[in-house]
């Protein structure tokens, strides 16, 4: 049976390649699983040797029973949901599918494996599961309110994990996680088609980025900070569940305003264009995340500002380090 403690569902994540960047140099190394092999177990040979990518049609019980029975895991990371929040071209049942489907396939895995009281799982949960109304700052406590496929999943995969570690059967950590950013953030994510956009742009290759929404507001952190404290909880074993965020929000315009100061050009306005069609529909939202518990409990640190993790993004595009997770 291998050695490797470290599971993590979802080898193509932004965080799967943020965590396999935190063990790098380190005595551990992760066995990631995946969806779509054609490019993550490419990047994770190129980035990450050690790791090993397992490939499957789908998260079912059966899988799972295998590779419970051929590794013994620690820890268990689920970062494998599907991560565009209202893309038209999926039904309920596809983010159902990524989400509550595959945490409870899970479990029973762990539990058929007897397996489920020596791991300790720390699922990805979303600041999308409270909804638009967004009134008050969010806490642990705050009622959910998801209006959306999307939303609805991870509530459910959230509230099944909570329901069995609150019945003392499976040791779990929930993360509630705002938007989080990196280089391996992936390239239909409209952070990464604006550091793309002003990348080309800087480099002659592009004359205009098309937009929707320039007054939207999000919580922006800097992807390591929010895994670094979710290992941290995943280590010392403290179960529960917990905001993760930067606790402070900003705008689309700033992060606009910010990534084309990163190649200093302050005449930003001329190279967007507004598109209707890129509009997101529904009520818009101003997030405002309690971070007190994380800080306290996860040692939740904010290592770079909102405008260093900007410019750093954008400077990674115009290096073209191709490191961009898919």
């Amino acid at each position: 049976m291998s050695q490797a403690k470290i599971l993590v569902i979802g080898a193509n994540s932004q965080d799967a390649y943020v965590l396999s960047e935190i063990l790098a140099g380190t005595d551990d190394f992760i066995v990631a699983t995946s969806l779509n092999i054609s490019k993550s177990k490419a990047m994770h040979s190129a980035l990450f040797p050690r790791n090993i990518v397992i490939h499957t049609a789908d998260y079912s019980t059966e899988f799972f029973v295998k590779i419970f029975s051929d590794f013994d895991f620690k820890q268990i990371y689920i970062f494998g949901s599907i991560s565009i929040v209202n893309d038209r071209k999926l039904t309920k049942k596809d983010y159902f599918n990524s989400t509550i489907q595959l945490v409870e396939s899970m479990t029973e895995a762990l539990a058929i494996t007897k397996k489920i009281n020596s791991v300790i799982v720390f699922h990805s949960s979303s600041v999308e599961m409270f909804g638009k109304d967004l009134l008050n700052e969010q806490t642990e406590s705050t009622p959910f309110n998801p209006q959306s496929f999307y939303a609805e999943g991870k509530t459910l995969a959230h509230m099944h994990l909570k329901n069995l570690r609150d019945k003392g059967d499976c040791k779990s950590i929930n993360g509630i996680l705002y938007n989080h950013e990196s280089k391996y953030r992936k390239s239909d994510f409209v952070t990464q088609k604006i550091c793309q956009g002003v990348a080309e742009i800087f480099l002659g290759k592009k004359e205009k980025i098309l937009l929707g929404n320039l007054n939207a507001y999000r919580d922006w952190s800097y992807a390591n900070d929010l895994v670094t404290a979710a290992k941290f909880g995943m280590d010392n074993e403290l179960i529960g569940d917990y905001i993760l965020a930067s606790g402070t929000t900003h705008s689309l315009e700033d992060w606009i305003r910010n990534a084309f100061a990163a190649v200093a050009i302050n005449d930003w306005e001329k190279y967007i264009e507004l598109d209707a069609n890129l509009l997101r529909s529904g009520k818009e939202y101003v997030p405002q995340a309690s971070v007190s518990k994380a800080r306290s409990y996860l040692n939740l640190q904010q290592t770079i500002s909102f405008e260093a993790l900007v410019n750093n993004m954008v400077i990674h595009k115009i290096k073209g380090d191709g490191s961009n997770a898919n």
